[in-house]
């Protein structure tokens, strides 16, 4: 028998051996593939099943059967050039393209990338990790909500406040960089060159602004239309407060630090790992909700005089409904709280409550971790 010609063109290979040599290229080496010559083309041309090969040896299993994995790839390659010259023109297309691998990405096997005892590895949120750890992208596409841009543009802390934009189009692309913000989920205090400009004084303000909070905002951090739908530049001051306090507090920034320093980690669904499984009692397997368990609650707040001040104070620091409050940086205290709660007793619903899960009973105390002289923060806890 003639020994194989090692020298065989890989196109003149079956079709089974070529497709199982090409599923494991790029995404980028497979987008610039038909360009290569008209055979490529052709093997490439309406592959479904090639594409799908390639996005699942690169990304994680998608839960949508009907994803077009064409598009997907060439999203996914587009977004890499993006983040790698970063433009801030193609922010929608970058928010599109991450909140959709979010969506798709579920928890991963690979044992390379599991770095973190309470999230699930992705390979989805890897790539993002990756892409989005140049401080210029960040700077481009975690950074353009009214927030950063009121900092850029009052430098000073006594500057007039000027009215937010009425551009329906603008606030939209400032809501999309705001939710790319509370995704990423590691929040950016310092910005800069020399990092020396605080977001915090300006993320304080928004959040202790009585004006945000009304009836059609639901007294949340919603849009003030009455729908409901996220505001996710509230969302996003909120987050950098918390980060802000958290990251003063020494225990505090230990306790949480896995979470706070892992960029993208929780933002998808399923992404929590729960510990390993014990011992449960017979109350505990019957509870639909999983109330029995130890909590940890974060408590940030002002001092009354400095809140009071701040929104009903000097009439010549007040300023139209339309603009942000003068920024804020006068000291929060913070708490943190840990709950036991347990489960007591189980009953079928009354004729008040819904019919469909049981009324569960719990009791549980609540202990303050740094401040043992806080009323507010001890306490025993009972309810259903």
């Amino acid at each position: 028998m003639d020994a194989p010609n090692a020298a065989t063109p890989i196109l003149q290979l079956p079709a089974e051996i070529l497709h199982h040599i090409l599923q494991w290229i790029a995404p980028a080496d497979l987008v610039i593939l038909p360009r290569v010559c008209t055979a490529f083309r052709t093997v490439t041309k309406g592959n479904h099943k090639l594409y799908r090969d390639v996005y699942v040896n690169t990304l994680d299993e998608p839960s949508n059967p009907s994803l077009d994995y064409e598009q997907e790839i060439h999203d996914f390659v587009k977004l890499e050039s993006i983040c790698n010259n970063p433009e801030k023109s193609e922010l929608e297309f970058v928010h599109d393209t991450v909140t959709r691998l979010l969506k798709n990405a579920s928890p991963s096997h690979d044992e390379a990338i599991n770095l973190s005892k309470t999230h699930a590895p992705s390979r989805n949120v890897a790539h993002l990790q990756s892409l989005f750890s140049r401080d210029d992208t960040a700077e481009a596409f975690l950074q353009g909500s009214s927030l950063f841009n009121r900092l850029r543009r009052q430098p000073t802390r006594d500057s007039v406040s000027a009215p937010t934009s009425c551009d329906d189009g603008y606030r939209t692309l400032q809501q999309k960089s705001a939710h790319l913000h509370c995704l990423y989920s590691r929040p950016i205090l310092n910005v800069g060159r020399l990092r020396s400009m605080k977001t915090y004084p300006y993320a304080c303000s928004k959040v202790y602004d009585l004006r945000q909070f009304t009836q059609n905002t639901g007294w949340g951090p919603f849009q003030d239309d009455g729908t409901f739908n996220v505001d996710w530049e509230k969302v996003e001051a909120i987050l950098i407060v918390l980060g802000h306090n958290i990251g003063a507090r020494r225990q505090i920034a230990r306790i949480f630090a896995e979470v706070w320093d892992s960029p993208f980690s929780g933002s998808f669904q399923n992404s929590f790992m729960a510990p390993p499984p014990r011992d449960i009692t017979s109350f505990e397997a019957r509870d639909p909700y999983g109330v029995t368990g130890t909590w940890y609650r974060i408590v940030c707040f002002l001092d009354y005089s400095d809140f009071f001040a701040f929104n009903f104070g000097d009439p010549e620091l007040l300023v139209t409904s339309d603009a942000p409050r003068p920024p804020l940086d006068v000291g929060e205290a913070t708490r943190l709280i840990m709950m036991k709660v347990n489960v007591t007793s189980i009953e079928e619903p009354g004729p008040e409550d819904g019919q469909e899960l049981p009324v569960v009973h719990f009791r549980g105390v609540s202990r303050s971790l740094d401040d043992s002289f806080d009323d507010n923060a001890n306490s025993n806890i009972r309810g259903k």
